[in-house]
């Protein structure tokens, strides 16, 4: 089954998610960047499926979680607790712009 889940190969259900704007924002610009990568642009719903197969793959359960906070709080245990928050990532990348930006010759690890 798990495989049915992760390849979408099971007949799939329509979902209704309300977001707000900086949410759509966040998931248009992502689908946008993949095309500008080489790749075909991934649709808002795909990249919703795979943050669901991901919950699924770090076998997150309901088992105590009564909040967002605690749901976000078991991922980032699941994860580990050290990774950058995407607002986090940004500052970085913009220090270390106006820093130089050369990096001597080194690939910038935000180059795609």
């Amino acid at each position: 089954m798990a495989d049915k889940i992760q390849n979408n190969t099971e007949k799939q259900q329509r979902v209704i998610v309300f977001l707000n704007r900086e949410q759509v924002d966040f998931l248009d610009k992502l689908g946008k960047d993949t095309l500008f990568s080489g790749k075909k642009k991934l649709p808002r719903t795909k990249i919703i499926a795979a943050l669901v197969n991901l919950l699924i793959d770090l076998d997150i359960n309901g088992k105590d979680i009564s909040s967002l906070d605690d749901l976000k709080r078991k991922i980032k245990e699941k994860m580990g607790a050290n990774w950058p928050s995407t607002k986090e990532l940004f500052v970085f990348k913009e220090k270390a712009e106006q820093e130089g930006g050369a990096n001597n010759g080194k690939k910038s690890l935000f180059a795609l």
